[in-house]
């Protein structure tokens, strides 16, 4: 029968008070069991909320980058684009002039530098970093 209160929490009272009566000192072994018990099923379940908890925030976290990429994608989708429009030789490369020329000409081009906080000042400096081999042009995949 204890084994029946340890594991189905069945009549605790009614096995544990006699015991108790007749041995006082069993008192307090009954309550570390009990006690122990209850710990460990408050664990337990703690455990499996907070292993639900963390598997549900991972996976937020993994439908945020996949969202991030997919925005990212976009984006370059419509880089390319006004890269292609901006290359009024046709060279495949973006010149500082076609940049300067682009921004003042293509509203699409201005506002996305804008929102980059990109200003038609600024164009000369993002050039310069863009263009790490000096060679006066930016391939489109070095622009996005």
């Amino acid at each position: 029968t204890f084994v029946q209160q340890i594991i189905a929490g069945d009549s605790w009272g009614l096995v544990t008070i006699p015991i108790i009566e007749e041995a006082p000192e069993t008192a307090v072994f009954f309550f570390a069991v009990f006690v122990s018990i209850h710990f460990t099923i408050i664990n337990v379940i703690l455990a499996v909320i907070v292993d639900n908890a963390l598997k549900a925030s991972q996976d937020d976290v993994q439908e945020i980058a996949r969202q991030k990429m997919e925005a990212y994608k976009a984006v370059a989708r419509k880089l390319r684009v006004l890269c292609r429009d901006l290359d009024c030789d046709g060279s495949g490369d973006l010149t500082l002039e076609e940049l300067l020329t682009g921004y003042d000409t293509m509203t699409e081009f201005r506002e996305q530098m804008m929102s980059m906080d990109v200003q038609e000042e600024d164009m000369h400096v993002v050039f310069a970093i863009l263009d790490t081999d000096e060679s006066g042009s930016v391939s489109y995949e070095e622009f996005i």
